[in-house]
């Protein structure tokens, strides 16, 4: 147990800290008669709450019964203090005379005056110096206190023999006043030190409360805007076709006999009637090496403007009409349709070979086994996939979140074709189309904000944790539903900045007690620079609010 003594003017911030402060759980608080806190019950309830709730045990001790009274009222068990030092300051002004005269010239033989006696005044300014205030911190405070102060300093004789007894009074008050008179500059300096440079740091901690939802959540495509009764969300569907060919090594062997193939560009500028050409149809080089048309094709019309014919053409694939290396040729400017000689369309009618034609081979050489084509087309099929999902990430708006199996890749197309180039290599063709659905992650936010504020309207997120279970994509709906998880934290709505709009510039005890009644606060810290600041910055920017 701990007793700590208050002083008249120690208000009930500056009371709480001396409780806080201290190690022990039991404390007694000492109060002197005319406490300025017993100008109000709540003082004394608002003294009993700050304890319980730093888990101590308070009680009160006075000479004022007023300050009793109150304090039964408030809750905190009191009562007198101790006669005991009273009684023994009384029974010590009593002496017998025999003794009083032996006293009197023991005074005179070694003229040492007698300290006056100590008076509860006295207690309490000792107590306060014990306590770590100077002088000079309280005599801002407190006016009156100082000025009794100086008179209680002055009523202390100085312990010295007779003979210089004189010249150290004189002396001492010359010393006294030169002392005040640099206590005082100091002062001054250090007020307008801090004035310019002062600045606060206040720590808080608020009461946190745990929270949990789960619930079945909708987010689809035709939903346009958040309804956290219904559990639904906005969604969006994103989509993504690519192809690509890849080249695989060939490791079979064989004994091949291989057509040259290659692209030609079919002409008609002949008429402005479209012109129909079988498969199989020849185009015959300059040097008279046939190639056939693999597919049958139709040619537009040619286009007339000013009475003159406009060419049009169509792309086509040919391949050559015997196996060979000798029908690698090309390019060539135009190739002549055989089955059109002798008329007019003859010459309206005509391909163009812009790149050499490829592929022919009679002998052995490197082919594609079964095994070669399986694997290339796997190898093909994956780096669609890896290819696809990675570019859309890349492009995807922040924001966004999309689920794990949330998102697919289809292959619409892998073909496969088995003759090797000169390097004994393969070709994969591939195309596929990514497709996801998504929705903001502020939308979810929102939604479980809004069923968090339900029940705790004047709380907010400390913390938040969401998990995504059950999930459950349909793309062709662009619909997507799973179950939410929601674990979060609560604290105190908070504003610093309204906080510190009501205490800058306030004296140190007012804005301690406007911190104390923030709502569900457990833990309140109040730093200033320098240290001897009695007040406030008034700049706001002046002041960090730390809290959580």
């Amino acid at each position: 147990m701990k007793k700590i003594s208050i002083t008249r003017k120690d208000l009930v911030p500056r009371i709480v800290e001396k409780i806080l402060e201290s190690e022990d759980n039991e404390i007694v608080l000492s109060i002197p008669r005319d406490s300025e806190i017993k100008k109000s019950l709540y003082n004394f309830e608002l003294i009993r709450r700050e304890a319980e709730v730093a888990g101590k045990t308070v009680s009160i001790s006075s000479l004022d019964a007023e300050v009793i009274e109150l304090a039964n009222k408030a809750g905190i068990v009191a009562g007198s203090r101790s006669e005991e030092n009273v009684e023994s300051n009384l029974m010590s002004d009593i002496i017998p005379l025999k003794r009083a005269k032996e006293e009197k010239r023991e005074t005179v033989k070694h003229h040492v005056p007698k300290p006056p006696r100590k008076t509860e005044e006295n207690e309490e300014i000792e107590e306060a110096l014990k306590l770590g205030k100077s002088f000079w911190e309280k005599a801002e405070k407190e006016s009156e206190t100082k000025k009794q102060f100086i008179k209680k300093i002055d009523e202390f004789p100085p312990q010295e023999e007779p003979v210089k007894k004189t010249r150290w009074h004189f002396g001492g008050k010359k010393i006294a006043v030169s002392v005040i008179a640099l206590l005082l500059l100091i002062l001054g300096v250090g007020w307008i030190f801090g004035a310019f440079w002062g600045k606060a740091e206040i720590s808080l901690s608020f009461k946190k409360t745990p929270w949990q939802y789960s619930g079945k959540i909708t987010a689809s495509k035709t939903i346009s805007q958040v309804d956290a009764d219904k559990g639904y969300l906005p969604a969006e569907v994103f989509s993504q076709p690519k192809n690509v060919t890849r080249l695989f090594p060939a490791s079979g062997v064989a004994q091949v006999s291989q057509k040259a193939t290659a692209k030609i560009l079919i002409y008609n500028a002949y008429s402005s009637s479209k012109q129909t050409f079988v498969a199989t149809t020849r185009f015959a080089a300059p040097d008279g090496k046939i190639f056939r048309l693999d597919n049958a094709i139709v040619v537009p019309g040619a286009g007339i403007k000013d009475g003159k014919i406009i060419p049009s053409s169509i792309e086509a694939s040919v391949t050559a009409d015997k196996a060979g290396a000798e029908y690698n040729v090309g390019p060539f400017n135009k190739l002549s349709v055989p089955g059109f000689k002798g008329t007019p369309r003859y010459d309206g009618f005509y391909g163009v070979m812009s790149r050499q034609a490829s592929g022919g081979f009679v002998g052995s050489k490197k082919v594609a086994t079964e095994q070669d084509l399986s694997s290339g087309k796997e190898k093909t099929s994956q780096g669609l996939k890896d290819a696809l999902q990675g570019v859309f990430l890349n492009d995807l708006s922040p924001g966004f979140n999309i689920l794990g199996v949330a998102s697919s890749t289809s292959i619409t197309k892998l073909v496969a074709n088995k003759s090797t180039d000169a390097e004994g290599n393969f070709s994969v063709f591939g195309e596929a189309l990514f497709r996801a659905i998504g929705f903001r992650d502020e939308d979810v936010k929102s939604l479980v904000r809004t069923l968090m504020l339900k029940d705790y309207p004047d709380m907010d997120f400390a913390e938040l944790k969401l998990d995504y279970q059950n999930i459950k994509p349909d793309f062709v709906s662009g619909q997507l539903t799973f179950s939410l998880v929601a674990d979060g934290v609560l604290k105190p709505k908070f504003s610093a900045d309204d906080l510190k709009a009501k205490i800058a510039g306030k004296p140190l005890g007012e804005a301690r007690t406007t911190i104390i009644i923030l709502s569900d606060l457990t833990n309140a810290k109040i730093s200033l620079w320098p240290f001897w600041l009695s007040e406030l910055p008034k700049d706001e920017s002046k002041i960090n609010i730390i809290w959580n």
